[in-house]
């Protein structure tokens, strides 16, 4: 189960990155229980909320897709 989790998890932070999706959207389309659950859950792994880690990421590092691994793995 965690291994899948970390895999929801980093296709979050690409989703994150790469898109203008709200979270909740991403949060269904990645089939998390809810909006909250996904948050939780996020942060626990990232050491960030979602949207605060799409906002320093924009902040940064900008919107270049080339670099979407960085942040996430620079939290681990």
């Amino acid at each position: 189960m965690k291994y899948l989790t970390k895999l929801r998890i980093e296709a979050a932070t690409s989703m994150l990155i790469s898109s203008d999706m709200y979270i909740y959207q991403i949060a269904e389309r990645l089939q998390f229980n809810s909006e909250f659950h996904f948050s939780r859950v996020f942060k626990k792994y990232t050491g960030r909320s979602p949207k605060n880690y799409r906002n320093l990421y924009r902040q940064l590092i900008g919107q270049s897709p080339e670099h979407e691994a960085v942040l996430y793995l620079n939290t681990q």
